[in-house]
Parts: structure tokens; sequence; C-alpha cells
């Protein structure tokens, strides 16, 4: 049975939020919401582009300190007997914007060097076999996750992206100008290919059965990682049966309980603990569990509706990434 921490991998705007809010409702699992992202976007470690240049954006606060070594400390730090954690992060967080190589970040290059996957340079791309680890954080690290994954069609993050880098919600979010560096597809497929590559998911694929059989905890000295991905379409079409597959998949009990969470105190704790992205979690922060998804809409009704908020230009660019 497995007992690592659950990383959960996305791109922006897959409803990975309102996933993160069903193991809120757990009081025997600590939940972190994308820490990997202050050190990508803020800290002195910073591999992002969205904030280069941006002095001000960056400056001050704990944000402007985050190393992925001090990440990785709070996460393991929170560990304890009785509780599981749960991490929802981006992919792209692990990976450089820039294209070039990824080396291990100066703050975990103190560790062993069986936890490095050990090289003579540690500057280097480190490798396992033919396949070179494309992220900031050896593999010995990636390994002490169970990781997961969540998608959505580009149809409906891309606008929602598109949304949050436009006026009026940019002065909110902060975020001037549609970048495609964002979309964060690319590094999810990436990252996905290389730990499959290396063996740390899979072979064994994570499905979506309602059997009896099914739906009963693993046992104990199952310790296999899944090749889980879940498409947020399906989870909101039918939230207890994906759920209950998800939860299977990474050994932690399935309760209906998960399913909603409406309470004062509920949403307080959604308000702390979103709140450093303003303009991002609104819908999250608001919702009382997972809503079944609208009908699905043609392309043509789609960019029509595109078209109405932001112009023809803008319609025109988010009709650039289709799939």
């Amino acid at each position: 049975m497995s007992t690592r921490p659950v990383l959960l991998l996305s791109h922006p705007r897959a409803c990975s939020t309102a996933f993160e809010r069903v193991f809120l409702t757990c009081p025997d699992i600590t939940c972190f919401h994308e820490p990997f992202c202050d050190p990508f976007h803020f800290g002195p470690e910073s591999i992002g582009e969205r904030y280069q240049g941006e002095e001000k954006a960056r400056a001050g606060g704990e944000r402007s300190k985050s190393t992925y070594g001090g990440v990785l400390e709070n996460i393991l730090g929170a560990a304890t007997e009785n509780k599981r954690i749960f991490i929802k992060d981006m992919a792209k967080s692990f990976i450089p914007s820039d294209e070039r190589p990824a080396s291990i970040s100066p703050s975990l290059r103190h560790l062993s060097a069986e936890q490095l996957e050990s090289t003579e340079n540690r500057s280097l791309t480190l490798r396992h076999g033919d396949v070179p680890n494309p992220t900031v954080l050896p593999l010995g690290i990636l390994q002490g996750f169970h990781i997961t994954f969540l998608i959505r069609h580009p149809r409906l993050s891309v606008p929602s992206l598109y949304k949050r880098c436009v006026p009026p919600l940019s002065s909110t979010t902060g975020w001037r100008g549609f970048q495609s560096s964002d979309l964060g597809y690319a590094e999810l497929h990436q990252l996905f290919d290389y730990l499959r590559g290396v063996g740390q998911i899979g072979p064994n694929i994570a499905r979506l059965n309602r059997s009896p059989e099914d739906r009963q905890p693993r046992p104990a000295d199952d310790t296999r990682v899944d090749i889980c991905v879940v498409d947020a379409e399906d989870l909101l079409k039918n939230p207890e049966d994906v759920i209950t597959a998800y939860c299977r998949s990474v050994y932690i009990k399935f309760d209906s309980g998960m399913l909603s969470w409406g309470t004062p105190e509920g949403r307080s704790s959604a308000e702390t603990i979103f709140g450093g992205w303003k303009g991002w979690h609104d819908d999250a922060i608001m919702s009382t569990g997972l809503n079944p998804s609208t009908p699905p809409k043609t392309q043509a009704e789609l960019y029509a509706e595109w078209e109405k908020a932001y112009g023809k230009e803008g319609a025109d660019t988010i009709d650039l990434h289709p799939a």
C-alpha cells in the first residue's frame, strides 16, 4: 500500500482546484496548493518566464525567498503517521520555460548521491538509461511522490486562461497579456512521458470501473503506481465514479462526503489556502461541490462566444490552440 504523498500534476484552468477541494474535506489528508509555483515564478531559482523583468511583482514577501528545496522541506515536514499528503501543482513548475536542459535546483544539490541519481556533474541533465529528466528535481525526489495527472480539453481551458490575461480580470490576476508558454500542455506531456519511460508510473492503467470489487480498497501489499489520468469533463459528468476510481488508485479511502463542501468553515479555509492567487480560484472558493458540466458546444458556437467576449483578434488567438 502506497503512503507516499500524492502529487496531482495538471495545466492551468483544468478544474484542478475544484478537484483539490475534494481532498480538503478529508481530516486525515494535508493539502498543499501549488507550492512549487512560488519558486518557479518568484524565488531566486525561478525558471518561469511570466514574471521575468517584473521585479516589483517578484520583490518582497516570502514568495521571493521560495526555493524548491524549501518547499520540499515544508512538505516532508508536514508528514505524520496518521495523515496522507495531497499536493496539487502545475507540471510546468518543474521544467524551465525557455526549453534549455534542466539542471538540479541549487537548493537541492546538497542531497546525497543516491537521491541525485549519481552524476559526475550535477549541473548536467540527469539521465535514467536513455531518458533525460526534464525537471529541476532529481529522479530520487520524484520517486518519493505518487504522481497522477489531470487534463482538460484546450477548447475549455484556453479561453479560461485567456480571460484572466486581459482586462478587466488581468488587473486582479496581474497577468497582463496572453502567452502561449503559460498553457502547460507540453510540459505535462513531457513529464508524463519521462515518468512512464523510467517506470515510475505504469504499466497498469487506472480505469473507471463500477463493479463492487473495483470500489473496494486495494490490498495492503499492493504498492503499484497506476497510470492515472483524469479528464476534467469525465470528472464533472460522473464525479462519484471518477473520485472513487481515483481514490482507489492512490490508496485513499473514498467517502461520499468528499463530494460536497458547502460549509462556511470550508469556504473560509479555501479562501486562506487559495488566497495567494487573486482572480484565479473564485469559482472553486464559492463552489459547494463538483457541478455537472454543460452540454458540449460546437467549435462554431464556441468561436462566436469568444468573439463576442474578446473580439475577433482574441477569438483567433484562442482558436490557435484547438488541441
